[in-house]
């Protein structure tokens, strides 16, 4: 059998929020300008720029309670099932389509929605895991 090269990935960084109000500013960084210390900074986007502010410590990680995560596994389904880019500039398009096109308010109050009723079953169980 003769032996397949791995394909090769592209990435990119791509910085976005939502909020009741729907989808924020969408920001993708390419290259060289997405390797990011990410252990000590992070970004903060005011009013169309970006900003670097020093972070002390982070917050315990709960994908469950964090709707942004929910958001770019959506992202990365479609990509990866419907849209299938074949190189970067394919897979930049692809990400701003579906952010203009997919990530709708309404979704977005939705996941926000999702996870503050999380948030109660969690207070109420005293901080332990809650099945869905």
């Amino acid at each position: 059998d003769a032996v397949k090269p791995a394909p090769k990935h592209v990435k990119v960084l791509v910085w976005g929020g939502i909020s009741t109000q729907g989808p924020c500013p969408l920001i993708i960084l390419r290259g060289k300008e997405s390797i990011v210390d990410s252990s000590r900074y992070q970004w903060i986007i005011h009013e169309a720029y970006l900003q670097w502010t020093q972070v002390e410590e982070w917050p315990p990680e709960s994908a469950d309670l964090n709707p942004i995560e929910t958001v770019w596994a959506l992202l990365k389904r479609y990509l990866t099932n419907t849209w299938k880019p074949k190189n970067m500039e394919e897979l930049v398009e692809g990400i701003h389509f579906w952010w203009a096109h997919y990530l709708t308010k309404d979704l977005c109050v939705k996941l926000i929605e999702r996870v503050q009723t999380k948030m109660r079953q969690v207070h109420a169980n005293k901080g332990r895991p809650c099945p869905d």
